[in-house]
């Protein structure tokens, strides 16, 4: 995990992130997923890759 990068985040149904502990498991609409690994550990310049991806849970959309 790199500094500063949450490996999940929680969105709510108007697209603004829920903090941990999230008391209401309703709440949640999506999740997103961030993975970040550095690059190059031995060498004089490290870098970093991220990559995230985002799930949206079927079973608590409004828009059906």
């Amino acid at each position: 995990k790199l500094s500063g990068v949450n490996l999940f985040k929680y969105v709510s149904q108007n697209n603004t992130e829920l903090t941990v502990p999230i008391t209401d498991l309703d709440a949640i609409k999506t999740i997103q997923i961030n993975l970040a690994v550095r690059e190059n550990v031995g060498s004089s310049d490290p870098g970093s890759q991220q990559m995230s991806l985002s799930v949206t849970l079927r079973n608590r959309k409004t828009n059906l």
